[in-house]
C-alpha cells in the first residue's frame, strides 16, 4: 500500500473542501428559491385553493349543462339528471366528494380528506341570468377563507 505524499493529500483535501463549497452553494440557491416561492404565492395557502380549482374545474360541465336548459327552457333545472347529466357521484376528485345541481345551483361539496379549512364545506355557484340571455356565476363563499377562493369567489363575499 502506497503512502500518499504531502502534495497528493493536500490537492485532495482542496478537492473535498471544493466539492463542499459547491454543495453549499446548490443548498443555499435551492433554500432562496423556496423562499422566493413563498413570498410569491403571499398568505395563501396554495393546497387549500388549488382543491377549491379543482372543485371548478368539476363544476364546468355542469354549468355548462344549467345554462343549455335556461337556455331551451327559460327555467332551472331541478337536479343532475333533470339537465341530462349522470348522478352526483359521477362528478367528484381527489378533494371534491361530489358537485350537483340543486334548484339551478351547483354544488361543490369537498371531502373529509380535503384541506382541514374545505373539510366538509360547500361551495355554492349561483347562476345569473344576464340582459343577454347568458349566465353570470357568482359564488356562496360565506364559510370559506378569502385566501382559499380564486379571485372571482373572494370579490363575491
Amino acid at each position: 500500500m502506497e503512502t500518499e505524499t504531502r502534495r497528493e493529500f493536500r490537492e485532495r483535501r482542496l478537492r473535498e473542501r471544493r466539492q463542499r463549497v459547491i454543495l453549499l452553494g446548490l443548498l443555499l440557491g435551492a433554500g432562496l428559491l423556496a423562499y422566493a416561492l413563498m413570498l410569491s404565492t403571499g398568505d395563501r395557502d396554495v393546497g387549500a385553493e388549488s382543491q377549491v380549482s379543482e372543485g371548478l374545474h368539476l363544476a364546468t360541465p355542469l354549468q355548462q349543462a344549467v345554462a343549455d336548459y335556461v337556455r331551451s327552457r327559460q327555467a332551472y333545472p331541478a337536479d343532475n339528471v333533470a339537465a341530462g347529466l349522470d348522478a352526483a357521484h359521477s362528478f367528484s376528485g381527489d378533494y371534491v366528494g361530489s358537485v350537483t345541481i340543486d334548484r339551478g345551483f351547483v354544488v361543490i361539496a369537498f371531502r373529509n380528506d380535503a384541506h382541514p379549512r374545505l373539510r366538509g364545506k360547500q361551495l355554492t355557484l349561483i347562476p345569473d341570468v344576464q340582459s343577454d340571455g347568458s349566465l353570470a356565476w357568482g359564488c356562496d363563499a360565506r364559510e370559506f377563507d378569502s385566501r382559499d377562493l380564486p379571485a372571482r369567489c373572494a370579490r363575491a363575499r
